[in-house]
């Protein structure tokens, strides 16, 4: 989808096992991003730590590649994080100037004994569901 003001990038089916941590007897828990790629052949590489009992992301570093848009770094000094509805199943990551935004809706909620949890990918062309990357959208 794209307009004037708004493009997406949407994740691609290659996103299958998008999430992997190992089990941890702690929390929180750090989940690395695996296979990540999107329909333009840019790819997503990283990790976030992810505490279930609180439903808190932290410690974010998460880079895109070129492709459609320019590469870029997600982290704790270029970005903030939420989750929707106090989720943890779904969360964005978006730029402190409002510029940029991942999404990451996922097939499972990611718990504290780790494992890996499936990216869901867009069902279609005119939604923003899925997870996807956008560039100068609101979340």
């Amino acid at each position: 989808m794209k307009s004037i003001s708004t493009s997406l990038r949407r994740a691609s089916a290659a996103a299958a096992l998008g999430l992997a941590a190992a089990a941890a007897h702690a929390t929180p828990v750090v989940w690395q991003l695996d296979n990540v790629k999107f329909t333009d052949g840019a790819s997503a590489t990283g990790s976030f730590t992810f505490d279930a009992d609180t439903l808190s992301y932290s410690a974010w570093s998460i880079q895109t590649t070129n492709g459609m848009f320019a590469g870029q770094t997600y982290d704790t000094s270029t970005s903030s994080t939420y989750s929707a509805l106090n989720s943890a199943h779904h969360f964005f990551i978006n730029l402190l100037n409002n510029s940029r935004y991942l999404t990451f809706d996922l097939v499972g909620d990611l718990t504290n004994a780790g494992g890996a949890v499936a990216i869901r990918t867009p069902a279609g062309n005119s939604a923003r569901d899925g997870s996807f990357e956008c560039l100068n959208c609101a979340p």
